[in-house]
Formats: structure tokens, sequence, C-alpha cells
């Protein structure tokens, strides 16, 4: 399993950039008297002058770097996801969005060539999540008063993704696994105007509007459905 995505996608990005050089530089050698070239030298050893011409027809091969292009697109949203998860300012809100990210980016994917990486990537980040700490990381997208419930998918049915009872329960539960006791009396109607805007919550809607989730093709994302 390959990982270090950053290290990869630039390298892969690199090498994309050197095309035009490495084949200019081929070409140029190709037209060179046998006895002139310098890439495949005749005066190489037999297995030095073997690996150099590996090395030409790898360069002329449009296919590799068709494949290559192909590769480096995959790691491209992967190599935003380290950066973005390893930042020291990462927090689990940020981590939850980078996920909802990846997951939509790899299953839009539609050509047949790329189904073993939708399904392999998709499938991974089901298994992490099943086996995340959901309640944490969704009170913390909860918690964040510029997203709030906004980028969880809703439900068909009722239009929206968590009630106040819902989320009531949910902070109840953490409240009393942080700090074994009961939460106070004023959690619902204090999650009731955080949600609504009023009461102590009243300026939160000018302060901080509405955040959208930026996807690779430059659309926007709201929607995670946990």
């Amino acid at each position: 399993l390959m990982t270090r995505w950053t290290a990869h996608y630039l390298a892969y990005t690199r090498l994309l950039d050197l095309r035009p050089s490495l084949q200019h530089m081929v070409k140029d050698d190709e037209y060179r008297p046998v006895n002139q070239r310098q890439i495949v030298d005749p005066k190489l050893k037999r297995a030095a002058k073997r690996k150099a011409q590996e090395m030409v027809d790898l360069i002329k091969d449009a296919l590799f770097w068709h494949s290559l292009a192909r590769i480096e697109n995959h790691l491209e949203p992967l190599a935003m996801a380290a950066n973005i998860t390893q930042a020291d300012n990462a927090r689990l809100d940020s981590v939850l969005l980078t996920f909802a990210f990846l997951y939509h980016h790899f299953d839009q994917l539609s050509d047949p060539d790329d189904e073993s990486v939708r399904e392999a990537v998709t499938g991974t980040i089901d298994e992490r999540w099943m086996k995340a700490d959901q309640d944490v990381f969704i009170a913390a997208m909860i918690l964040h008063p510029a997203y709030m419930t906004r980028p969880f998918r809703k439900d068909p049915t009722t239009g929206v993704f968590f009630s106040v009872a819902n989320i009531f329960t949910l902070m109840s539960r953490l409240y009393h696994r942080f700090f074994h006791t009961l939460p106070p009396r004023s959690l619902r109607d204090d999650i009731r105007d955080y949600l609504e805007g009023k009461g102590r919550y009243s300026a939160f809607p000018a302060l901080f509007g509405r955040q959208q989730m930026p996807t690779t093709d430059g659309q926007v994302s709201t929607s995670i459905n946990v």
C-alpha cells in the first residue's frame, strides 16, 4: 500500500512537468551518429546500455505518460487531505470535512478504469468512519458556528438531519462522557438558540455566514452522508 501521498504527488507532478524536456533530449540524441550518442552510449557496458535503452523507450511511451497523469489525478486529493489533516491547526471538523471531500471526489469517478480506485478509497473511508468516534466528529461539526448542521445530508422525509432533540441527546451523551456528570438543564434551550441564531448567539449568522466545502472540480458540496 503506497503512503506518503504528498511526496509521490510532487514527484509525479515534477516528472510530468519535465516530459517535454525529456522527450526533446531523447529525440535530439537519436539524431546524432551512433558513436556520438550520450544517452545510449555505445561505450557503455551491456547492462548499463540496456538500462539506458529502457529509460529511452519509457520516455517515448505515450501510454506511460497517460498512466502517470492518471495516477497524479488520483494522488492530488490525497495529498491535499494529508496536508490539511497533518497541519498544526487541524481540527475535528476539518478532518470530517476532508473525509467527506475525499469520499465525494472518488465516488464521482465514472471511468470504468477508475472503478478499482473508487472502490478502494471509498471502502477505506467507510471502514475508517465505522471505527471512528462518530459522536465527537459530528458534535465538532455542529459546534462550528459557520457549519452547524448544514454540511450533513438532509433526511428526505423531514428535510433536516438533526432535530434539537437529536442534538440534545448527542451533546448530553458527550457531556456525561467528558465531565462525568449530567448536563445543565439549560442545554436544550442553548442548543435551540444556537441553531436558530437567537439569544446569546444572535450575532453568529452575521459573523460566520455559510461556509461551503470545495471539490477538486471547482464545484462546492455541503452534504456529508453519515
